[in-house]
């Protein structure tokens, strides 16, 4: 079975593995990586998972000690996706978030941030990406697509260069 990864807020990856998250907490000298539940530090949670090359080696080692709350996994994951129409689109941030926030059911739009954190946080990773066009400095950096250098006559049907 392939695992499952999501990006945490600071880029770091999670492993989705039974429909709970678990965070790296070391890597072993032969490459395995051991794993601890999310909720190791709040609930104390003792659960771990060892993986080695992409593959679950040892099952849950010990039980979880809560149960399983899928809208956190769903809010991270249009979290993720929020940050990735940010660098992917030139949407307006107001059309990123409000794409994001009609992809969530009630259960998870009720744990999303506030819109205004939503917009800034487009924001933010359209500035990681450098995404926003650059103002020319002289003629020869102005770059016009092709499609804005035609216009159409109104007498006939054909198009006419502009620029």
């Amino acid at each position: 079975m392939p695992l499952t990864f999501i990006k945490r807020n600071r880029g770091k990856d999670l492993l989705k593995h039974n429909n709970f998250v678990f965070n790296l907490d070391k890597i072993g000298s032969e490459g395995n990586k051991l794993w601890k539940c999310e909720e190791y530090a709040r609930k104390k949670c003792r659960a771990r998972v060892h993986t080695k090359n992409g593959e679950v080696v040892k099952d849950i080692i010990r039980e979880h000690n809560h149960t399983v709350n899928p809208a956190d996994y769903l809010k991270r994951e249009i979290h993720n996706q929020l940050k990735t129409m940010a660098k992917t689109t030139m949407a307006t941030t107001q059309r990123i978030v409000s794409d994001a926030i009609a992809q969530a059911n009630t259960a998870v739009a009720a744990r999303l941030p506030p819109i205004p954190s939503m917009k800034r946080t487009a924001q933010r990773a359209r500035k990681e990406e450098r995404i926003v066009p650059m103002i020319p400095t002289c003629l020869a950096d102005l770059i016009i697509p092709q499609e804005f250098r035609e216009i159409s006559a109104k007498d006939s049907n054909r198009m006419q260069t502009f620029l």
